[in-house]
């Protein structure tokens, strides 16, 4: 599921940041957890899953409930998340080889 993959990614990248750089993460992925679905599972996750984050993520700045620079944040850090799952067999999107600016444009 989603929600225990995010709960070991966690763990995975406090260990390997600095905790000022760790600080954000959490709250960006604990956004990005819910708008998938914590009980989704895994294998499920697509690139339609990660390109409806992308556009929810634009509405959000166009609409200015966020900050452009807070969405590149939360593109990151969830790309990193996703790219992990992905890594790891658990999933199988697509297309995320683009930087954030692009992503977010």
């Amino acid at each position: 599921m989603v929600g225990a993959a995010a709960d070991l990614w966690l763990l995975i990248a406090k260990s390997s940041m600095n905790k000022n750089s760790f600080r954000v993460v959490p709250s960006k992925i604990k956004r990005f957890v819910p708008f998938l679905g914590a009980s989704l599972p895994c294998a499920e996750v697509t690139s339609d899953h990660w390109w409806k984050w992308v556009r929810w993520l634009k509405r959000e700045v166009a609409a200015g409930r966020m900050a452009h620079t807070t969405a590149k944040v939360n593109i990151n850090r969830a790309r990193e998340f996703v790219r992990w799952l992905v890594a790891n067999g658990k999933a199988h999107v697509e297309g995320m080889n683009k930087s954030a600016e692009a992503a977010l444009a």
